[in-house]
């Protein structure tokens, strides 16, 4: 049957929908509309349906009903021969299906029939979700299909299950080009087109029930190439608002490095993410990535040659990570930039001061770095004044003035060069150009850096700016009729004035000023400090010189802090501004309690403990661990099981857990104190301070360990194998069995230089915590008659906080050794005296008679033992053999399977000999002795050896094959011989040549 579902806000047609099945689902009201292939009678509950226009009887028509409940629906074909059910669902009013599923490429939305265009290297994120009928925002695991450009039809991500076997699974992510044990399965290709679509079947999206849902796009890899000429030619520019230090108008970097890296205590928290002050461009055209944590997200869309954009940066970024910014061309080049984030708690500090010459302080300062030191000429007083550095550590300085006409940091004003350091000292004097036209000499107004260097620091992480702005010169303004949007921070006004108890009803005002000369629709956001996200609030029509007021409908938080605004937050309405930093203001509030103190803020919660390492230990298939060598690894054989142990270590973990557990508490029965403290005076009776949860009983509660599942991998040139292991319980056991590509000989010598490498990654364990203080208390008055009037007062803190346990990783190396043997010849007794004794007295030992026995050996030496457990190879079984062209072309061939003599020999099978005793079989055969047909004097043969060892390894010739070796040394396994004479020359041979 095909069906047609007409909605309030939607259509959907269902084609080709089976009898029975899955219910469907629709809104109260709805007209739903089936067709059937002839002509029938439906039922809907037992009662007839509409026919279609025109007395259809191919078509029933029914008005869903606007009360919750099923509905069966019949269908019979009048001649009998079809019938059909299908039960449907009439939502509740309000209800609604579930969306259908959403896919986000890099946090944007890309729809069903979309193509996509993509550089060759580009790397794409996408991820399915759906908003269910309750309009909470779900993933959805699905199966990926990618057709690839010759047709083939894959579907990702793959996994291996447990019982060894690779296939897909369901995921709501999947990134492209996607590879699995290190083989790529969708590539991306330079040139090539792409289908990628998601498979809805095992889900409530399927093509039955939600045709509407199906999705499926093209990705296009445009066909452009990248030199790597080409990509060392690509520049990167830097552009800078304080507190950072580049300039303005933007500066050429030499590399890609941000040298001067970027101070994580200069980044403003915009309510959403972190504001760096950093603008950056590349000389050609492209896109722009943020790469961090594993993941890359686009930062912009395409951008032309030199068009720079602002970054911001996610709130998981902290001091001592560095992030990298990934530039992709429209050539496919791809370039990178790193940006370290440092911390300054650890550095030199800094002071200024004017100061007379005499050494008279009239003003000082201690500076942070990046910061803007507001001054006026008349700060100086006279030309006897001047300003003064103080560095506890040596340090270089140099001074630079703002250019407004290029809006670049310059060494020299008006054609004379600025102050500069020639040693490093501790303290320094920093000369400002003087107006040598004036009476007093005062310093010129303008926008100053002064820059600070540590030459013999190992690290310039503590090296950086500050700014002195004096006057109202020096505006970082590459446009002097630029656009400008700021806060008139004088303006700001609460009312009921502050301070006030929490919770209190206010409202708040201030001013913001379009100080441009173009009419701009920008935005507003507005935030107390403590709240994790801004309240975006919109301002249009905003024109040229107007000043407008903003009302902000709040209450008073639940502890002294300061309230936020920040115009234009995101430097994009418009992104040309000329001055930053007064888009942004932030005003103290204060909040009281019932006894007129001030609420405490809770106690700040937290920190960073260390877990250990995760231990590797390797065992090899006797039990025995592998050592950890100071200069060699310790190893397996070759094709030998490896068993690799796991060893989370709770020991420290749980030591975490307790300092967490602890300090939480402390500061539960610390702020407890403090709120009692806080609320009190005359009048105040009956507090109560009650805290949920009053205690924690055991951090490991709060828990959540990310991620929950580790990768244990074993790479190197063998195959690679990968397991996952749970971070939160002690580890375990897992079976190695890809150890088929030796790495060393056991006397060490290189085979392959890759070597076999156990790793596991590290996990963090973060505690997140949320203690609510409720405090409740009476304040009360007297009236004149001694009558007592008690107003009851409550209000509520939060003490939040986060707690990270870091476990560190680990890996371990290992090495494959090859087990090998070798093959000698030996004479028998009575042959070795006669050899002793004949007419050839230059014969070498491996000097042979046409018809003499052959006796063979495999030995295992001293070199071959292991060469750490000093064990030797097992051999499970061995063979001598020999594939010669005697006289006459006449074939000769044997065989010999050679059993173990001794620990260390192997050698031909014994056998008894009437009148001559014991005799050991040789390689040789009676046709070899033949005069006619056998071995020829003076021509070299050899013997070849075939040994298999324990485990599966296999070394030397497989008969009769000569030409292709297993192992690396024929020498070992091919023992090379020569005929001198024939056996006929001893008188008496035949009598046992045969023996």
């Amino acid at each position: 049957m095909d069906i047609r579902i007409e909605e309030e806000k939607s259509d959907r047609e269902l084609q080709s929908v089976p009898s029975g099945g899955e219910t469907i689902y629709v809104e109260p009201g709805s007209r739903i509309i089936i067709t059937a292939a002839k002509s029938g009678r439906f039922t809907a509950n037992g009662v007839p349906m509409e026919k279609g226009a025109g007395n259809n009887a191919r078509v029933g028509v029914l008005d869903a009903p606007f009360d919750e409940g099923p509905i069966q629906i019949k269908y019979e074909s009048d001649d009998g021969a079809d019938c059909w059910v299908k039960t449907m669902f009439v939502l509740k009013k309000g209800d609604r299906l579930d969306k259908c599923p959403i896919v986000k490429l890099s946090g944007s939305t890309v729809r069903n029939g979309e193509t996509i265009e993509v550089s060759p290297g580009e790397e794409l994120n996408f991820r399915v979700q759906y908003t269910d009928r309750y309009g909470d925002v779900q993933p959805l695991n699905v199966y990926w299909e990618v057709t690839l450009p010759d047709g083939k039809l894959v579907t990702v991500p793959l996994a291996e299950n447990d019982k060894g076997k690779v296939g897909p699974y369901e995921s709501d992510k999947l990134t492209l080009p996607y590879e699995y044990a290190r083989k790529d399965i969708v590539p991306l290709e330079r040139g090539k087109t792409y289908q990628l679509r998601l498979n809805l079947e095992h889900t409530n999206f399927d093509a039955a029930s939600r045709p509407e849902c199906a999705w499926s796009i093209t990705i296009k890899v445009r066909d452009a190439s990248c030199t790597i000429d080409e990509q060392d030619r690509i520049k990167f520019y830097a552009y800078g608002e304080p507190p950072v230090g580049y300039s303005p108008g933007g500066e050429l970097l030499d590399d890609t490095l941000l040298d001067e890296g970027l101070y994580f205590s200069h980044f403003t928290d915009t309510g959403n993410d972190y504001d760096t002050h950093l603008g950056v461009a590349a000389d050609v055209p492209g896109t722009w990535y943020l790469k961090f944590n594993g993941s890359q997200t686009p930062l912009t869309g395409k951008l032309a040659a030199k068009e720079k954009f602002h970054l911001f940066l996610p709130y998981d970024v902290e001091a001592g990570d560095t992030v990298t910014l990934v530039f992709i061309s429209e050539t496919g080049c791809i370039r990178e930039l790193e940006l370290p984030i440092w911390s300054d708690r650890k550095c030199y500090t800094l002071t200024a001061s004017i100061e007379h010459t005499t050494g008279q302080v009239v003003w000082e300062k201690d500076v942070e770095r990046g910061e803007i030191l507001e001054l006026k000429p008349e700060d100086w007083i006279d030309g006897y004044h001047g300003f003064r550095l103080f560095t506890s550590a040596d340090t270089h300085f140099s001074l630079t003035w703002l250019n407004p006409a290029t809006n670049t940091w310059e060494k020299q004003r008006d054609g004379k060069w600025l102050s500069a350091s020639s040693r490093a000292q501790n303290h320094h004097s920093i000369s400002f150009p003087r107006d040598s036209s004036g009476p007093t000499g005062l310093p010129l107004p303008g926008f100053y850096r002064i820059q600070f260097y540590d030459e013999n620091s190992d690290s310039d992480q503590c090296d950086g700016f500050f700014f002195v702005r004096i006057g109202d010169g020096g505006n970082p303004n590459p446009n002097p009729d630029g656009e400008n949007l700021l806060i008139i921070k004088s303006s700001f006004k609460i009312t009921p004035n502050d301070p006030q108890a929490p919770g209190t009803t206010a409202t708040i005002t201030f001013d913001v000023k379009n100080a441009g000369k173009l009419e701009h629709d920008t935005k507003l956001a507005v935030r107390w400090e403590s709240s994790p996200t801004a309240t975006m609030l919109d301002v249009n029509n905003f024109k040229p010189g107007e000043v407008r007021k903003i009302t902000v409908p709040t209450q008073y938080p639940q502890q002294s802090e300061d309230f936020i605004a920040n115009i234009n937050p995101n430097k994009d309405r418009p992104a040309d501004e000329t001055i930053w930093p007064d888009n942004r203001a932030q005003w103290p509030v204060e909040v009281t309690g019932g006894g007129g103190g001030t609420i405490p803020a809770p106690p700040g919660g937290g920190g960073s403990f260390e877990g250990g390492e995760i231990g590797l230990k390797i065992f090899d298939s006797d039990g025995r661990e592998l050592q950890k060598l100071q200069v060699n690894a310790d190893g397996v054989w070759e094709r030998e099981p490896a068993r690799i142990r796991v060893e989370i270590d709770q020991t420290k973990i749980n030591q975490g857990f307790d300092r967490v557990k602890q300090e939480i508490n402390q500061n539960i029965t610390l702020y407890k104190s403090q709120l009692e403290q806080s609320i009190s005076g005359d009048g105040i009776k009956g507090v109560t301070v009650t805290a949920t949860p009053g205690w924690i009983a055991d951090a490991k509660s709060l828990a959540v360990y990310n991620p929950a599942m580790l990768d244990l991998k074993v790479t190197g040139p063998g195959t690679p194998q990968q397991w996952q292991v749970s971070s939160a319980g002690t580890g375990g056991d897992y079976l190695y069995t890809g150890t088929v590509v030796p790495t060393q000989t056991t006397w060490r010598q290189v085979l392959n230089a890759q070597k076999y490498k156990v790793e596991i990654n590290g996990f963090v364990i973060t505690m997140d915590y949320h203690i609510r203080f409720n405090v409740s208390y009476e304040s009360c008055t007297e009236d004149d008659d001694g009558n007592e009037t008690c107003e009851p007062h409550s209000l509520t803190q939060n003490m939040t906080g986060r707690y990270t346990i870091t476990v560190k990783g680990g890996e371990r190396e290992f090495e494959v050794f090859e087990p090998n043997a070798k093959g000698l010849l030996r004479h028998t007794a009575e042959w070795a005296e006669y050899h002793g004794r004949d007419r050839y007295p230059e014969s070498r030992p491996d000097d042979f008679y046409a018809g003499e026995r052959i006796l063979t050996s495999l030995v295992l030496e001293t070199r071959h033992r292991h060469p750490v457990s000093g064990n030797y190879p097992e051999i499970t079984a061995a063979q001598a053999w020999i594939s010669e062209t005697g006289r006459r072309n006449t074939p000769l061939q044997s065989t010999l399977g050679l059993q173990q003599s001794s620990p260390t020999a192997w050698q031909g099978a014994s056998y008894m000999v009437p009148k001559l005793g014991m005799r050991e079989t040789g390689v040789d055969t009676p046709l070899m002795g033949d005069k006619q047909r056998g071995f020829q004097k003076d021509a070299s043969y050899a013997v070849y050896f075939h040994v298999n060892f324990r485990f599966g390894a296999v070394k030397g010739f497989a008969f009769p094959n000569k030409q292709t070796l297993a192992g690396h040394d024929q020498a070992d396994y091919r023992t090379p011989f020569r005929i001198i004479a024939n056996a006929w020359e001893r008188q008496g041979i035949r009598n046992h040549t045969t023996r």
